[in-house]
């Protein structure tokens, strides 16, 4: 599921999905670097969901680790940096 909105955060939109696929894990992706995406804003409000479904509160993170920037700045740094969580996603 896409989230476009954040605020007011959509519980109501939000839970429902999460309830529907049960043995699914729940997975945030953002393109930002850890710590400039809404991963730690969202993360408390998709912690409140799973508790109130009975369910683990474990979100995984899919992004660039934390960074000082939003970007590298150089190319070769990039590649290697999508190489990197390319192999790690495949595993």
């Amino acid at each position: 599921m896409r989230v476009e909105q954040l605020c007011p955060f959509p519980f109501r939109a939000i839970a429902p999905e999460i309830e529907k696929y049960k043995n699914a894990e729940v997975m945030w992706c953002q393109e930002e670097p850890k710590n400039q995406g809404a991963f730690s804003y969202i993360l408390p409000r998709v912690h409140n969901i799973m508790r109130s479904l009975k369910r683990t509160p474990d979100v995984i993170y899919a992004g660039r680790t934390i960074a000082a920037s939003t970007a590298t700045g150089y190319g070769a740094v990039h590649a290697a940096e999508l190489k990197k969580f390319l192999s790690e996603a495949m595993k």
